[in-house]
Formats: structure tokens, sequence, C-alpha cells
């Protein structure tokens, strides 16, 4: 379930948006840097492993990685429906 749920995060507006040449990410993906690192390599790596094909171009075309404030109401299920990825 851990599996699915992430790559249901990384494919939603709520988790990971792009403006310009900047990805931005929850803070999730800074307070647990490290965690991402030994898993995949860097912060970066870890969402192209676990993105869909789509997400990981958009991602891809970025220079910049930003956090946004973490926002709690993320974790309610409904945010996790298959929708598409978020560009402002």
């Amino acid at each position: 379930m851990l599996e699915e749920n992430t790559r249901r995060a990384f494919n939603t507006p709520y988790h990971l948006r792009i403006s310009g040449d900047t990805l931005y990410g929850t803070e999730l993906f800074k307070w647990y840097e490290q965690d991402f690192v030994e898993a995949a390599g860097s912060v970066r790596d870890f969402i192209d492993q676990w993105a869909n094909d789509e997400v990981a171009v958009e991602v891809s075309r970025t220079s910049t990685l930003e956090y946004i404030d973490y926002d709690w109401s993320l974790n309610r299920p409904s945010n996790f429906s298959t929708g598409n990825f978020g560009q402002e």
C-alpha cells in the first residue's frame, strides 16, 4: 500500500507542482532528504523512480527544487485519486 500511495502522490497536483523551470515539492522532501538520497541517489531521482512517465518528463525539465509548506490535509484519501499532474 505504501508503494501504491507513493505513486499516486507523485502523480497528483497536491504533492508536486511546476512553475517555469522550478519544481515545487512538499517539505517532506526537505525533512527526509537523506532518506530519499539513500533510496535513490537524490530527491529528483526518487521522484523519477516513482512518478509516471508524464510527470517524470515534466520534472526533468526543471532546474530548481523549492519546498512548499506541507499541508497535512493532503493525507486525506480523496487526494490520492487519479488526476492530472498540476502546473501553474
